[in-house]
């Protein structure tokens, strides 16, 4: 049989596990967002560089063949960056689903 006041500590400690947990989870949220706005924002740059380039190309090149190579080098470096990206989404939403499977867990 449990008291008034063991309820009462039963109910604190399922508040303060909520909470840590809810903590817990929003660092991890906040760690991930800012983790892919990183690698957003690297990917932008280097998008934007890469475009620079091939206007420098096309306007200083005299041969259509290193514009077509150097288009291929591009396509290949934006097809890895890509890769890459993807690979850092597909690794933060596997962190996070664990994650909140742990709180959940917990919580229950």
């Amino acid at each position: 049989m449990t008291t008034a006041k063991e309820n009462l500590e039963m109910f604190k400690e399922f508040g303060t596990n909520g909470y840590e947990n809810a903590r817990a989870l929003g660092e991890l949220n906040l760690r991930t967002w800012e983790k892919l706005a990183e690698a957003q924002m690297a990917t932008f740059s280097l998008f934007v560089d890469t475009g620079i380039a091939q206007m420098k190309l096309a306007t200083e090149s005299k041969d259509p063949k290193e514009l077509v190579t150097k288009g291929r080098e591009t396509m290949e470096l934006t097809n890895e960056a890509r890769d890459e990206y993807s690979a850092l989404v597909e690794k933060g939403i596997s962190q996070f689903t664990s994650k909140v499977n742990e709180a959940t867990q917990k919580a229950a």
